[in-house]
């Protein structure tokens, strides 16, 4: 039966020709690799670049989440304090290095120059973002988190631990496909 079939040489055996002109050989068992099912020109190119794209993306964000508050510090530095986590002087230390460490680990991200550091240090600020929403909540306060600047909106908890979660995983991706040494790591 005939399955799933990928793109080979035109002079392998059992080779099948679609209404395209292109030339596919069968393939036994279903795949989990969807792409294996689409011409060659779309798949493996695709999943290589994919890290790549993530990348940009996940830089971006951080970038701009940066950026955002760096144009409002004090309003920053007052959400810091908010979350009642450090006593004053330490909160306001906090509250300056934040955005700027947020800028320069979406650059180390983007430019690919200390790239898995930067990685690193993306993951472990996602899980101290999320460790304090989680302590924030479980102390009953209703505050704006200040992830994305000043807002008078009280933060979404859940919504916020899933964007971290999700972000978290997404790094974690990209860490790994360049562990294993196969994609685009530039542009």
């Amino acid at each position: 039966m005939w399955h799933f079939a990928k793109k080979v040489n035109p002079w392998a055996k059992n080779k099948v020709q679609d209404h395209r002109g292109i030339v596919f050989q069968p393939v036994s068992k279903i795949s989990s690799f969807w792409w294996l099912a689409l011409p060659s020109s779309f798949g493996p190119t695709f999943m290589n670049y994919f890290p790549l794209i993530l990348r940009i993306l996940l830089a971006g964000f951080f970038i701009w989440s940066g950026v955002v508050k760096l144009v409002d510090l004090k309003a920053f530095v007052e959400t810091v304090a908010n979350y009642q986590l450090l006593d004053r002087p330490l909160d306001a230390y906090v509250g300056y290095f934040v955005p700027w460490l947020e800028v320069f680990v979406g650059l180390a991200v983007l430019s690919g120059i200390f790239l898995r550091a930067g990685l690193f240090l993306y993951g472990g600020m996602l899980l101290c973002f999320s460790a304090a929403i989680i302590w924030v909540w479980s102390q009953g306060l209703n505050i704006n988190c200040g992830c994305f600047g000043k807002s008078d909106e009280p933060t979404n908890y859940p919504l916020h631990l899933v964007l971290n979660g999700g972000l978290f995983l997404a790094v974690v991706w990209v860490f790994w496909t360049l562990s294993r040494g196969d994609v685009k790591t530039s542009k």
